[in-house]
């Protein structure tokens, strides 16, 4: 059965402690290879203490359209970055960049982006060790919907690479909600994420599982199910090394 994915969220999280992460703004080869013109244009025109993180913004933008615009097109776009156009407003990057992690919260950044004729509306925050960008579909009247949007950083993981799922967190998991899980960053995003949307629908953990959609791994949409059945919760995920990143449409069920 499929459920209506609503706003069509997509949401992307940078781990800004990655040694990976550093220095990217400075690379012409990276930059002209990921970011337009006009793109290239915005970062260039920030202090230079403020491009990698406005930088891996953008980066996490584009993911974050990536994903809204696999659930509007029913499968996963050829993803090829300059095709994923975004734009933050570089006044409100200057005064974010960097911040705390309690600031950046207070004060998403708002942007917009593009793929092909579909129109995006974009949040963004960034904080001290990551940032975090937030996609949905424009809406005819210019609603914005209300998001739980959160970053939490997993002590211990591994910052690079992809680890197999440690076996000890298979009894955490339905065997459905198990089938989606390809490597341990995943298992530890959905458990936190599944914690947090208990939490938001005001019922038991137990009484809820995140499966997947059909397709690759690693391209798979998240679906919430409760007591076994689908409900109408717009769920996207996403982690880099320790950081682990979720948004999703609380809703109300029924009798409560």
């Amino acid at each position: 059965m499929s459920v209506n994915h609503g706003w069509r969220l997509g949401n992307d999280v940078v781990d800004l402690t990655s040694p990976r992460c550093l220095g990217k703004a400075s690379h012409t080869p990276f930059l002209e290879r990921v970011f337009s013109s006009g793109e290239r244009e915005i970062l260039g025109s920030l202090p230079s203490a403020d491009q990698d993180p406005a930088l891996w913004l953008f980066w996490a933008g584009k993911e974050a359209i990536f994903k809204s615009a696999t659930k509007a097109l029913g499968a996963p776009p050829v993803f090829r970055h300059p095709r994923f156009q975004v734009r933050f407003d570089p006044h409100e990057l200057r005064r974010l960049a960097p911040a705390p992690p309690k600031a950046a919260s207070a004060c998403p950044i708002s942007g917009w982006g593009r793929y092909e004729d579909l129109g995006f509306t974009l949040r963004g925050r960034i904080g001290a060790d990551h940032v975090h960008a937030l996609a949905w579909m424009d809406e005819p009247q210019g609603r914005s919907p209300a998001v739980v949007w959160e970053v939490v950083r997993s002590e211990g993981a591994p910052r690079e690479g992809r680890v197999d799922a440690p076996e000890k967190l298979r009894r955490e998991f339905t065997p459905e909600e198990w089938a989606c899980i390809s490597h341990g960053a995943s298992a530890r995003t959905r458990l936190a994420a599944r914690k947090a949307l208990a939490d938001a629908l005001g019922v038991e953990e137990g009484r809820l599982e995140i499966r997947c959609a059909s397709g690759k791994p690693g391209r798979r949409i998240p679906l919430a199910y409760l007591d076994g059945a689908p409900i109408p919760v717009d769920l996207t995920l996403s982690h880099d090394g320790p950081a682990m990143a979720w948004a999703f449409q609380p809703y109300r069920p029924q009798g409560r």
